[in-house]
Formats: structure tokens, C-alpha cells, sequence
């Protein structure tokens, strides 16, 4: 491997902790209303849409980020729906939120601020719900997260490339010290969001279309990815099973609440920060579209708010009192 992608990679990583320190510090409050259009027109509907979950939910451009205080931003997927179909936006989200900040106060962590219970969000007036919370439950945050121990593991490998003993990185030293410990995170995580999709859809008065929202894997399959070339291939791999098997949880748990699901997970060819830029709907350094670290692009934010604002359209034209 080149000098250069090291850099490149140890940079991507500079830019995610900067990022994530840009939240300034007070209690964030979702019961007030935001406007979810930047453009300044008021929404058409006096019902609302609440906007539950975490890092990924609220990412999006570099340069529109609102000032609020758990990294929301005017081209994340809560802030376009709302403007797309007229709803009231109620934005919870906030970075590094875990499922149990459905009903209990996050504090001030690594990049965020203190933040309300999320369920704080929904009331008897909202008709669309969004939730997108787990990953952090498995990967974790900030200086304790699964990236950052691992990448101490790859660090051990560049010290070996630079003393000429390693002439590429190799195996995967992140899965064989971090599998097990991270997989085990995953015990009774299907029946904690079952019952968390519940108590949503029960606090709109079972009136408000639910959708629990998976994550875009980073990588996809092949051997090389120039977004990621740091990391081993095993290791990416690694990161693949994490969000695959989260997805599935998902999707039963949403099954098991009677509510919907959305996740992409198709064409990563494409679509995945191996993919083209431009193109990709997922990105581990950020660049070249300017988006947040190892989250969507403002592509894939678009594609969520496109798809979430069809599903609204379906669902509304059955409840016909809207």
C-alpha cells in the first residue's frame, strides 16, 4: 500500500472526530417543531412528522448543517420528507443516540449534547414516525467505539509497514480480537426494538404510519475499495456482517410491531463508499461529496426522503380524514 492512502485514511478519521465535536452543549428539546425546509415555507399540513434516531439519521452536507444541538442537518432524510410532504417536522434525532434514548434522556457524550427522551417527539398529532436507532447499541461511539479499537489494530499494522515487516496490510486483526464481544451485543436486541416500535405506533394513538429505517452498509464484497483502503479486506467484511445482520434484526422487529421497514441494501457495486462518487449513497471518509463520515451522502438522504415520501402518499390515500 502507498504512503498516500494511509494518510488518506488516517485524514478520513481526523475529519469523523472533528465532525462529531461541532454539537454545542445544552438539552436539546424535540417537542418544539422545525422547520424542515430551508427555503422558509411553512408546512401545508397540521400534523406533524417525528424523526427518531441517531449519527445516521441526522447526516448529511457538510454546509447545511442547522444550528441545533445533535448534528441535524437541512439535507438529512427527516428535514427533506418534511418539506416534501408538508409535514410538521419533530426531529429528535441526535448523533451517537442509542435505543434506550427512545425513552430516556441522553447525556452529553463524544459530539453531542444532552438530548430528551426521543418519544418526547411523538404526540396525537403525528401521522409519520421514523425510527433509525441500534447501530450504536452494537458498535458504539466516540473514543470506546468499535472503529476506534480497531483502528489501533490496523495502527499496529502501519508500524509494521513502516519499519519494512509488512509490506501490505493483512488478515483481520479488528474481527479476531472484536467478533465476539460485538456480536454478543446483539442478545435481545430484536425484542428491545419490537417493543420500542410499539410504544411509538401506541403514543401517536395507533393513527401515524411507522417506519423502522436500517443502515446502508459501508463497504460491499470485493477485495478492494478506495474510500476504505486502510482497512483490510477482512475487516471491511467484518463491518458488513455487523450491518447485515442488523439490518435483519430490523426487519423482523418491525414485523413482530406491525409496522414498516425500509432498508437499502441493494446495487452497493454502486451505492456503497466503494462505489462511485457521485453515484454511492454511503461514504466512510466524506469526500469527495462533502457529506459526514461513515454515513449516507446527500444521495443517499434523498433516496431515503424519496422513498419515504412515496410511502407517505401510499398510506394517506387509505386514511382519507388527512
Amino acid at each position: 500500500m502507498k504512503p498516500a492512502r494511509v494518510f488518506a485514511g488516517l485524514t478520513a478519521s481526523t475529519i469523523l472526530t472533528a465532525s462529531l465535536a461541532l454539537t454545542p452543549q445544552a438539552v436539546a428539546d424535540p417537542t418544539t417543531p422545525t422547520s424542515g425546509d430551508d427555503t422558509g415555507t411553512a408546512p401545508t399540513s397540521p400534523y406533524n412528522y417525528a424523526a427518531i434516531g441517531d449519527s445516521a439519521t441526522v447526516a448529511g452536507s457538510w454546509f447545511h448543517p442547522e444550528k441545533n444541538l445533535c448534528g441535524r442537518n437541512k439535507k438529512d432524510y427527516p428535514a427533506i420528507t418534511a418539506s416534501g410532504t408538508g409535514l410538521q417536522l419533530n426531529e429528535a434525532a441526535c448523533y451517537n443516540a442509542t435505543s434506550k434514548n427512545f425513552q430516556w434522556t441522553q447525556p452529553a457524550g463524544f459530539g453531542n449534547s444532552p438530548n430528551s427522551p426521543q418519544i418526547k417527539a411523538i404526540n396525537k398529532k403525528t401521522r409519520l414516525i421514523t425510527i433509525q436507532l441500534g447501530l450504536r447499541d452494537i458498535v458504539g461511539a466516540g473514543p470506546t467505539s468499535l472503529f476506534s479499537k480497531c483502528a489501533a489494530s490496523w495502527g499496529k499494522q502501519y508500524a509494521s509497514m513502516a519499519s519494512g515487516k509488512l509490506t501490505e496490510l493483512t488478515g483481520g486483526p479488528c474481527r479476531d480480537r472484536y467478533e465476539k464481544s460485538t456480536l454478543e451485543k446483539f442478545d435481545g436486541l430484536e425484542s428491545h426494538l419490537a417493543a420500542l416500535y410499539t410504544a411509538a405506533k401506541a403514543h401517536a394513538g395507533g393513527n401515524a404510519l411507522v417506519v423502522a429505517i436500517g443502515y446502508m452498509p459501508i463497504f460491499n464484497d470485493t477485495n478492494t475499495c478506495w474510500d476504505g483502503a486502510f482497512i483490510p479486506p477482512r475487516d471491511r467484511d467484518f463491518y458488513n456482517t455487523i450491518y447485515d445482520k442488523l439490518n435483519r434484526t430490523i426487519r423482523q422487529a418491525a414485523r413482530t410491531a406491525g409496522i414498516y421497514s425500509l432498508v437499502v441494501s441493494k446495487n452497493l457495486a454502486v451505492r456503497s463508499a466503494c462505489g462511485a462518487p457521485g453515484m454511492r449513497f454511503t461514504t466512510f471518509s466524506g469526500v469527495p461529496e462533502a457529506s459526514y463520515p461513515m454515513g449516507p451522502t446527500v444521495n443517499g438522504q434523498a433516496h431515503i426522503a424519496a422513498t419515504l415520501e412515496q410511502m407517505w402518499k401510499d398510506w394517506k390515500s387509505t386514511h382519507s380524514s388527512l
